[in-house]
């Protein structure tokens, strides 16, 4: 994935879209496409079932919609998130408002 932000702690990978998402007990996969189409694999580990089913729902929806989404990693731990769901929420509904 090319890193948009490298930092001492962090890394930050932008425009990434999921392109598959698989589940195996409290672990949840997902498959997500780089900007370039290249395929990587986010693996998500969880301490209960429904933590999981609500992580895999997430990320079923996003990949539905083709939300573009940003991963940051630290170390062994990483978040995916839709920032833009997050600026929306944050800052209002259109991104005028931003």
């Amino acid at each position: 994935m090319d890193s948009v932000a490298r930092h001492d702690r962090f890394d930050v990978f932008q425009d990434l879209t999921i392109n598959g998402v698989e589940r195996a007990d409290c672990e949840v996969t997902a498959r997500v496409l780089d900007r370039e189409l290249a395929d990587h694999w986010i693996r998500f580990r969880f301490d209960e079932a429904g933590a999981a089913d609500a992580h895999e729902a997430t990320l079923l929806s996003w990949q539905v919609a083709g939300t573009r989404l940003t991963y940051v990693r630290a170390g062994s731990r990483g978040l995916l998130v839709d920032d833009e769901e997050l600026f929306r929420r944050a800052y209002g509904d259109e991104p005028s408002n931003w």
